[in-house]
């Protein structure tokens, strides 16, 4: 029976794989990540130094900033960045003692990392002290606003382990969340608290937390649909993409 289940579910997801091939063929479109940095590489001055909060081993995709950019460097508490293949200096640090004097970067990312923090106006401040005048912060996390993070807000932590493991995460890399700052409003408000120029865009691509199910994984792509041909739908979609300018 559980050799029937494993059958089942892979051809389930093999199925699934040429629905993603066939609706999602653009990469940049398609995914948050590819998004993201392609958003900072436009952004960056040539040669800048860039820091990237909670980097971790990299194990997702290099992001290209290390061929653009002077300097990279990475801080996590997770001894894996040490070995993070994006960066050109990994540090084992958390964001709050980060030894780096004032004014020592021009970009700061946090990618998928204030969702899991009790207090993520410290990142922020933390990054104001050592970003550059014109520097940016750039955030990448959950919308408490889409149905991911509702869900993820209703349901416990280990329904997130289980879920992410069906789906193909390793159980280690499923982290407990606080989504303190993960709306629009919230993230506008706390820039402006700081005193930043805030960009928030909203990202909706590949469904990909229905991806264990032909059937799910369609209807969220009917639901991808609609909120980015409809500008109303518009904080509705899966993930935010912020830039917080210090002027």
């Amino acid at each position: 029976m559980a050799s029937s289940r494993r059958i089942g579910r892979a051809i389930s997801n093999g199925r699934v794989a040429r629905l993603a091939e066939r609706f999602y063929p653009d990469r940049l479109t398609a995914d948050a990540d590819e998004a993201f940095f392609h958003w900072i590489r436009s952004k960056l001055p040539e040669r800048a130094d860039v820091l990237e909060i909670g980097a971790g081993p990299g194990h997702t995709r290099v992001h290209g900033l290390r061929t653009t950019s002077r300097s990279v460097t990475g801080i996590d508490l997770d001894p894996a960045v040490l070995s993070n293949p994006s960066l050109t200096r990994a540090l084992v640090s958390g964001f709050e003692t980060m030894p780096f004097p004032d004014e020592a970067f021009d970009a700061v990312i946090a990618n998928n990392v204030v969702e899991h923090l009790d207090d993520p106006v410290a990142l922020v401040v933390a990054s104001i002290r050592v970003l550059r005048k014109g520097g940016s912060l750039y955030l990448k996390t959950p919308n408490l606003d889409h149905y991911v993070g509702v869900a993820g807000r209703l349901t416990p932590h280990w329904f997130h382990v289980a879920y992410n493991h069906r789906r193909g995460r390793p159980e280690g890399e499923t982290h407990r969340t606080r989504y303190r700052m993960n709306t629009v409003r919230a993230i506008s408000r706390c820039a402006h608290r700081c005193g930043l120029d805030a960009e928030v865009r909203t990202f909706e691509g590949t469904p990909e937390y229905l991806i264990s199910n032909p059937g799910l994984f369609l209807a969220g792509v009917l639901y991808e649909r609609a909120v980015n041909a409809a500008s109303l739908l518009r904080p509705f979609r899966c993930v935010l993409l912020a830039r917080l300018t210090r002027v």
